[in-house]
């Protein structure tokens, strides 16, 4: 999770810092330590509620200057994963009121086959460091069934305190399942290009910023040159008025990229309407709203030869795509046409790929 973090520059918020940090002052701020408020959790299991944890995240991501946040929400910790509340089959209620406020993209489910063999191989390794025996066969005679009995107990804890999570999720198709065979090491590594594919764009990459707006005005004041920012009129390239909206866009993006010259950005005025039907090709965009910015937010390399004529600010919706491409959005403009743009500037690159391989085959 820290790897990850790191990589996409995400906010880490967990069940055990809520409960570790913030519950000893529901309780009594005389309780300093984990161990007593461990104790606690043990002697009043019906303290903590999904309810009280999610209004604190809520809290925090309100008062945060983050835009993205990955969440644990299952404990690994015994003691909250036997509290009452999560042993409650259904979290719906308490979910949809917290994504009235804060939308979540979706749940990420790790899913490990042979989940015995991994306890057998984790149960050895522990009795191997207490006794030094390292012949398997001696090994697995002198196993401390007990160990064993606690590791099982606690993996289907687990899996119960997920379920009604994972669940939520099923009924509008937002779980995306990795299934690993074990301890593998590539599980970062693969986590990674799974979020670079839906859009998620990697924290210190470089990528030309593509700002949208459905009019001239919403650029009046934006000193373009000092950004790099180069402008394009979609009516000046594009060959007919009647064209959809994915052939004007691949036209958007021929041009960017045969004229765009290293560190160049690109102010796109879609002054021409377009058929909005959806695309074939389905991905997952990631939006984020950033209000009251300014460009150098998101431009890196401006023309420090000048200074800028005016730094305004500016609300913006944010999709970013794995062909380094940031898209920027300014508002307003509607949600639904920029997710689908986002969609298909994500699918050009492979659409490009493959007619050049069937025009070759």
């Amino acid at each position: 999770m820290q790897e990850l973090t790191e990589t996409f520059d995400f906010q880490p918020i967990s069940v055990e810092d809520i409960v570790f940090n913030y519950l000893p002052k529901k309780l009594d701020n005389s309780i300093e330590s984990t161990p007593e408020v461990i104790d606690h959790l043990k002697r009043d299991g019906g303290i903590l509620t999904i309810d009280w944890i999610l209004a604190v995240i809520s809290s925090k991501i309100s008062a945060s200057m983050h835009q993205r946040f990955v969440i644990d929400i299952v404990p690994s910790v015994t003691a909250i994963m036997r509290s009452d509340n999560y042993k409650q089959r259904d979290h719906d209620r308490t979910l949809e009121s917290f994504e009235h406020r804060h939308p979540i993209a979706f749940a990420l489910e790790l899913r490990v086959l042979n989940e015995e063999e991994l306890l057998r191989e984790t149960t050895e390794r522990k009795e191997q460091e207490k006794t030094g025996v390292t012949d398997s066969g001696n090994l697995l005679k002198g196993m401390d069934e007990a160990d064993k009995g606690r590791l099982e107990r606690r993996m289907d804890q687990s899996h119960r305190c997920q379920e009604p999570f994972l669940r939520y999720f099923q009924r509008t198709k937002r779980v995306i399942t990795l299934t690993l065979p074990g301890p593998v090491t590539n599980a970062i590594s693969t986590v990674s290009e799974m979020l670079t594919d839906f859009g998620f764009s990697s924290k210190g990459r470089q990528q030309r910023v593509i700002a949208f707006a459905q009019s001239d005005n919403e650029f009046v004041n934006m000193d373009l040159e000092f950004y790099k920012m180069r402008k394009i009129y979609l009516k000046d390239i594009v060959k007919s008025r009647s064209e959809g909206l994915v052939t004007k866009l691949e036209t958007v993006y021929r041009v960017i990229e045969q004229t765009g010259n290293a560190g160049d950005n690109f102010a796109v005025i879609l002054d021409v309407d377009a058929d909005h039907s959806k695309p074939m090709v389905k991905r997952i965009n990631f939006i984020e709203q950033h209000y009251e910015a300014y460009l150098d937010e998101f431009i890196t390399d401006k023309n420090y030869d000048k200074k800028p004529k005016t730094r305004t600010r500016i609300s913006v919706n944010i999709i970013s795509s794995p062909n380094q491409h940031l898209l920027l959005f300014v508002q307003p403009f509607p949600q639904q046409l920029a997710q689908e743009i986002g969609v298909i500037f994500h699918a050009i690159p492979y659409s490009r790929a493959s007619s050049v391989i069937s025009r070759e085959s």
